[in-house]
Formats: structure tokens, C-alpha cells, sequence
């Protein structure tokens, strides 16, 4: 350690010379900052600028600690005996002989002690005017410990302040956090960090070479470290390391006194491996190292790369390996080796040997619990500790967390808990459960992404497991299954077999369906799922009934259109449900499915061969228009008015054929006609009708024969819902001459 020479105290007197004026116009001004001078006695120089003819002395008040101008002004009058006192320390006072022809003056304090070099002295620059004295707004306070590190965090370089900085690091200490999850005594003032540590040397590579670079990776550094080498013989016979810019970095006047230490370093460490060492022999000299085969200082760039990185990268040489745990040791010795690169910090809050500093309490690890302790060779300490200046190193406590592995089947636990703890792997184990074949543990019910076998280490976290299963193959409940509807719209008894039982599953809507009787009960709307167990033996299955009017593998159209509009395609269930209501049929043509409005079904029923439907058979809600055969249209049980609404399906369900004048039904009237687009539909079996051609135009009357379980539809415009259902040629219907469609009833009342 280099210890400054104490040439000059403070040896001089106080001179009391009154009145004073406080920043008059003329009076001195402090120049921002202070410096160490470095040269001839070395000391703490302060600065002032005084450009007033008229004066006829200058000089600085000198004051241990801080104050203000005011508070001075008030001391030197309250002087005692020439004695003026403030921050209970003597005040002194310094007259500087001559200025600058600019009007600087300094005054340089010399002789201070190391174990001053962190106390604060306020200097504030004074002038004299006919024996009264003008002094600066405000002086300037610093410590000769502030200037010097403000001056290397500057990279104002100069082995002065570093003198100064490290005669300070003596006495103090820092407990640092390590990347080796420990908290250690370390300098108060040198950073040791490798990763803060290599954001200034990139820093300082960028500024000294131009560069870009963002970190240090093995082969872009190398690369750029290699740039401007001389020496042209192949890079297993290189002998000299001159012209690269790794060289001219550690030959350069500032980075070589900042990062020199590193070359110490690595010869340290990299001559177990030779190379390593080897090169940085040669960098901290000419170049060369007694004409030993050097290559391009590529064990040593490595090297560097993996002491900032803490990692291994070789580019296919042998550098030292950096990685943690095994590198523990040779980062502990950084402190040994930087007492250039200081730490951001405050020069005035370093802990001291001796000090209590507080222990962190809030420390997190991943799968572990901080006990709020850390252990100290055999001591144990929890809320403070006291600094030593030993280097010690303090591990913190914490406790492992056991968690919880719960193996659902469904809602039911299965299997009896696991635990496991990160450092464990763990294999899931299999699930045995009757007439299933076991598929795989899922992290969740609905079985998405991959099956779960095992637990890796590292994990962390309560697991819940969902087992996947599926029946073994059974015949009975196969078939029952394949029998079931692809939508239920009316009451249906679910099938059945010997030793099988239905119930509804838990929890589902009970004012649906009663799956005892069949029943359906209440209206299920456009679509509902119902969950339903089906029970065989040891057996317990699943099963979703849809009900509803929609087909879940035809396309939906409804009526899209108020009373007395015209019909309009785009409609939803709701508004079918809200305008024109349901009527209890659906047509299904191909993959398409319509629907009747509410009231639109119409029975016919003879009790003799080809008797006569009369009109108010034919119009049970009444007649629409000024006269009979107006073919007003029914929404909603109302005739509409002008021809709009929608068509009406007669059917006959009587047991004998039945006769009517077709104008007297519902259906459309104009442009000359009686009516138009009205079809018979004839059985075919199994809800199927084939489409009859268009009965002829019957202005005039025509009579029709509607055969037993004949249907005749009666539209507006051939339309159902809004879409046409025939169009002669099809140019916009979907039904032709002989086509087949599907008429299907669904339940509506519920009075039962």
C-alpha cells in the first residue's frame, strides 16, 4: 500500500477582518468540483474564480464537515480569543497570493491523513473590498475519498486515487450477495461481480476499438480481439501477439493500468493448462514470451470470455472453464486481484469493520423456504452480522419443500398421495381400474396436450394428476350406445338390457328430461347436452344426450321476419323463436333443415271417402284480406295481411281422402292467381316424402285429393323461413319434381 507523504498541515492562522458582505456583486464564485493534485505535494485542491479589481486579497475558509456560508459569517463573529469554531472543529483560514489573469485561485490542503480520507472539508472562496470581505453563495464540500473515486468512475485514471481508494478499502468492508448463492465479506469498494465486471470491459473495448459489441461470446470477441495481429505465420507456429487489439488493449495507457490485473489473474489460474498463462505473459510484455508458440492468444481470449461469462466455451481450444461450483474458489479471489474497478456506490455509506450491517430476510430459492438464518462456520446468525474483515462467507439456511402429487379419476382421489421435492425425479405409477384400459396421467381434465409419466427434477410445485381412461370393448353397451339419436326433440326412452341401469348424472339439469320414464319435459330449445350415466355391473359410463330441434349434422335456417313482412333469409333460433315462433315440424332437404312457425300445421280428417274440407276447416285462425280468396299467410296464428308471412303444411290424418277447392287455403293470391307454388308431398315411409309437381294456377277453382298421410304446403312465394324451398327449374329452390325430403315432429305441449 502507497502512503501519501504528509507535507503541510494546516498552519494557518485565522485572520479577523470585518465587516463582511455575503455574494455582493463582484464577490468570488466557487468553481463546481475539486481534484487531487498529483504532482509536487499532493492533496485536496479547491477552486474559485474572482474577477474584481478592486480587490485586494483572496483566500478560503477551510471547514471540517459541511456548512453553509451563513453559518461561517455567524462563527467569525462569534470568534473567541481569534478562535473561530464551527462543527466544533477550528476553522481555518487560507489567503491565496495571486490569481490567474483569468481570476482563478485555488487552494490545495496537503498532509492529509488516511484516516481523514473520507471526512468532508467545505472550502468557501472569500474576497477583500476596503477591508470588508465578500464571500461566494455557497461553498464546496468534499472529502479528499469522494474526489479520488469520482475521478476513477470517470476513468480520470491516476495511481494517486487509487492509492487513496484502496487505503479506504483497508479499513472497511462489504457482505456481498454471490452467484454461488452465498453472502460473503468482500471489499467495500472494488467490484467482484464477473457479470458487472464485464459490462465496463465491454464498455472500454467499444471505446477503445470503435466496436459494437453487446456481450462477450467466445468466437465474435476472439474475432475482434485478433484484428490488426502482425505476426503471419499459421496460428499453430505464432510466436508474437503484437498488432492485435488484445495487446493494444492491455498496452494502452489507461485500460493498462484499469484491467491489468486480469493478465495477473489468468497467469494464475491458466498456467495448470499452460496456454492461457502462457499468452498473458506475452500480452503484459512485448508480445512475446521466449519464442513460445503463442497462437493468436486464443486460450487467453477464451479464457477471458468465460471469467465474465462464468461458462465454458472453447472454440476448440483449452482455456480455464469458469462454471460453477468448480470455479467457486477462483472468484473469491477476485478481491485479491482489482483494486482498480470500483463499485456504484456511496462514499460516504461504507460499513466499516467493526459494523453490524442487517441480513436480507426476504431470500426466495425455487423449492425451498428461507429459514430467515445463515450459517457461519459454527455460528449462526439471523438479523445482523458484524463485519470482521476476515473474509468470511455466510451461507443462508433454507429448508426444502415436500409437495403434494394428488391422482384424480374424475373428482375421486385414486391413489394415495406422493410427494417429491425439486432434487427428485419422479415416475408416475400406473392406474389399474376394472373393464378400463388405462391411458395416461393428465395435468388437466379435459385431457389436452400429452400424457404425464414422470416428474422431472428441478419441478416444483403441487401436482394434480387426472387419469384418463376408456372402456374395454362390450358388446351390450357398444350396441345401446349406437342406438342412441344424434338429438332428442321428443319423449324417448333411452334403450336397454339386461343388468343396465340409467341415471342422470349428479349435478345436471333435473327439469329436462326423466331419464326413468322418457319423458321429455319442457321445450329443450335449439340445443341442450345432458349428461347421463349409463351402469353395467362394475362398469360406470358417461354418456352426453343432445337434445334439441337442431340437427346436429344439418344446416340450421330460420325465419328472419316480422309479422306482415316479407320473408328474409340470415335468421338465428331466437329469432324464429321471437317473430314467428315454432310449429312443431322441421323439413329437412339434404344437409339443410327448415322449420314451420307456430300454427302452421294444419290437420285435415274425413270421416267419408273424398269428403269436402270446408273453408273454415281449411282456415281454422280465420280469413285474411277483403275477400275469401285473399290468401292472407299466418305468423303466429294471425292471417297476415298482403301476402306476407309464410307457408302452412296441411296434413291429412285421417283414415280416408279427403277433398277441397285449393283457392280456399291458405297460401298466396296474385297477379291473377288463386294461389301458386303449392305441392303435394307423398309418404314414402319413415318420415320421407317425395315432392309432386306444382299444382296448376286455379283462379277458377281447382279440386285436389289429399290421400291419406298426403301433405299439401301452401307458401308464400314457395318460401319456408325465409328460404326458398321449390322454385320451378330450381334456379333458386332446393326441391325438384320427385325430390325426397324428411318431415320430422318435435314435442311441444307439456301440458301433461
Amino acid at each position: 500500500m502507497k502512503k501519501l507523504t504528509i507535507i503541510v498541515t494546516f498552519l494557518v492562522t485565522l485572520l479577523l477582518v470585518t465587516p463582511f458582505v455575503f455574494a455582493s456583486s463582484g464577490a468570488p464564485t466557487m468553481i463546481e468540483g475539486a481534484s487531487i493534485r498529483t504532482s509536487g505535494e499532493q492533496g485536496l485542491r479547491f477552486y474559485a474564480n474572482l474577477e474584481n479589481e478592486a480587490v485586494t486579497s483572496q483566500g478560503f475558509y477551510l471547514v471540517y464537515g459541511e456548512t453553509s456560508v451563513v453559518n461561517l459569517q455567524t462563527a467569525i463573529s462569534n470568534a473567541v480569543e481569534d478562535n473561530v469554531m464551527l462543527n466544533v472543529k477550528k476553522v481555518f483560514k487560507v489567503e491565496v497570493e495571486n490569481r490567474e489573469p483569468n481570476g482563478d485561485f485555488s487552494v490545495v490542503l496537503t498532509g492529509i491523513p488516511e484516516v481523514g480520507y473520507l471526512d468532508k472539508i467545505t472550502a468557501i472562496a472569500y474576497g477583500v473590498v476596503d477591508n470588508a470581505e465578500i464571500f461566494v453563495s455557497a461553498g464546496t464540500t468534499r472529502s479528499i475519498g469522494e474526489v479520488a473515486y469520482n475521478m476513477i468512475k470517470a476513468n480520470d485514471y491516476n495511481q494517486v486515487a487509487l492509492d487513496i481508494l484502496e487505503s479506504i478499502d483497508i479499513n472497511h468492508r462489504a457482505l456481498v450477495s454471490t452467484h454461488w448463492e452465498t453472502y460473503e465479506e468482500s471489499s467495500a469498494i472494488f467490484e467482484t461481480d464477473p457479470l458487472i465486471l464485464k459490462t465496463q470491459f465491454i464498455n472500454d473495448w467499444n471505446a477503445k476499438f470503435g466496436t459494437t459489441l453487446t456481450d462477450l461470446i467466445g468466437t465474435a470477441f476472439h474475432t475482434s480481439a485478433i484484428v490488426g495481429k502482425t505476426d503471419q505465420a499459421a496460428q499453430g507456429s505464432m510466436t508474437n501477439l503484437t498488432g492485435m487489439r488484445i495487446y493494444a488493449f492491455f498496452k494502452d495507457e489507461l485500460y493498462s493500468l484499469k484491467w491489468g490485473w486480469l493478465l495477473d489473474y489468468i497467469i494464475k489460474y491458466g498456467s495448470g493448462i499452460i496456454h492461457p498463462a502462457r499468452q498473458a505473459v506475452a500480452l503484459k510484455g512485448d508480445g512475446t514470451n521466449n519464442n513460445q508458440i503463442l497462437y493468436d492468444a486464443s486460450h487467453f481470449n477464451y479464457s477471458l470470455v468465460n471469467f465474465f461469462n462464468m461458462s465454458n466455451q472453447t472454440g476448440g481450444y483449452e482455456p480455464i472453464n469458469f462454471t460453477l461450483p468448480g470455479s467457486k474458489a477462483r472468484y473469491q479471489d477476485v478481491v485479491n486481484f482489482n483494486n482498480t474497478i470500483p463499485k456504484m456506490l456511496s462514499i460516504y455509506n461504507l460499513s466499516k469493520i467493526g459494523d453490524s450491517v442487517a441480513l436480507p430476510q426476504d431470500l426466495s430459492k425455487d423449492g425451498y423456504t428461507f429459514n430467515q438464518s445463515f450459517t457461519e462456520g459454527t455460528n449462526v446468525h439471523t438479523i445482523s452480522y458484524i463485519l470482521t474483515g476476515q473474509g468470511k462467507v455466510l451461507e443462508p439456511n433454507f429448508t426444502i419443500v415436500n409437495y403434494n402429487i394428488s391422482y384424480l379419476d374424475g373428482a375421486e382421489e385414486v391413489l394415495p398421495n406422493d410427494l417429491y421435492n425439486i432434487n427428485q425425479s419422479l415416475t408416475l405409477p400406473t392406474y389399474e381400474k376394472p373393464d378400463h384400459i388405462f391411458e395416461g396421467w393428465f395435468d388437466n381434465p379435459s385431457f389436452t396436450g400429452s400424457p404425464v409419466t414422470s416428474i422431472s427434477m428441478g419441478t416444483t410445485g403441487n401436482k394434480v394428476f387426472y387419469a384418463k381412461t376408456s372402456l374395454l370393448d362390450d358388446p351390450v353397451i357398444t350396441s345401446l350406445i349406437s342406438q342412441l339419436p344424434t338429438h332428442i326433440m321428443n319423449d324417448y326412452v333411452l334403450p336397454n338390457a339386461e343388468g343396465v341401469t340409467w341415471q342422470l348424472k349428479a349435478g345436471q339439469d333435473t327439469t329436462l328430461y326423466n331419464v326413468e320414464t322418457g319423458k321429455l319435459l319442457r321445450f329443450p330449445g335449439e340445443s341442450t347436452l345432458l349428461t347421463v350415466v349409463l351402469n353395467k355391473g362394475s362398469i360406470s359410463q358417461d354418456v352426453v344426450l343432445r337434445f334439441g330441434i337442431a340437427d346436429p349434422t344439418k344446416t340450421q335456417y330460420y325465419y328472419n321476419a316480422d309479422a306482415n313482412s316479407v320473408a328474409q333469409t340470415g335468421g338465428t333460433f331466437t329469432t324464429q323463436q321471437n317473430k314467428s315462433g315454432f310449429g312443431g315440424y322441421t323439413i329437412i332437404v339434404g344437409t339443410k333443415q327448415y322449420f314451420i312457425g307456430y300454427r302452421s300445421h294444419i290437420s285435415l280428417s274425413g270421416t267419408t271417402a273424398n269428403e269436402i274440407m270446408t273453408i273454415s276447416q281449411l282456415r281454422p285462425y280465420g280469413l285474411g284480406g277483403a275477400n275469401n280468396y285473399n290468401l292472407g299467410l299466418l305468423t303466429g296464428g294471425i292471417p297476415a295481411t298482403n301476402s306476407r308471412g309464410y307457408g302452412v303444411l296441411y296434413e291429412n290424418t285421417g283414415n280416408v281422402p279427403v277433398q277441397f277447392d285449393l283457392r280456399e287455403t291458405y297460401g298466396r293470391a296474385d297477379s291473377g292467381y288463386a294461389g301458386y307454388g303449392k305441392f303435394i308431398l307423398k309418404p314414402e315411409g319413415n318420415g320421407q316424402y317425395k315432392v309432386s309437381a306444382l299444382l296448376p294456377n286455379h283462379t277458377g277453382g281447382l279440386m285436389v285429393t289429399l290421400n291419406q298421410g298426403e301433405l299439401l304446403w301452401a307458401p308464400h312465394t314457395w318460401e319456408v323461413a325465409g328460404t326458398y324451398l321449390y322454385q320451378p327449374g330450381a334456379t333458386k329452390g332446393v326441391l325438384l319434381v320427385n325430390s325426397i325430403i324428411k318431415i320430422e315432429t318435435f314435442k311441444m305441449d307439456f301440458t301433461d
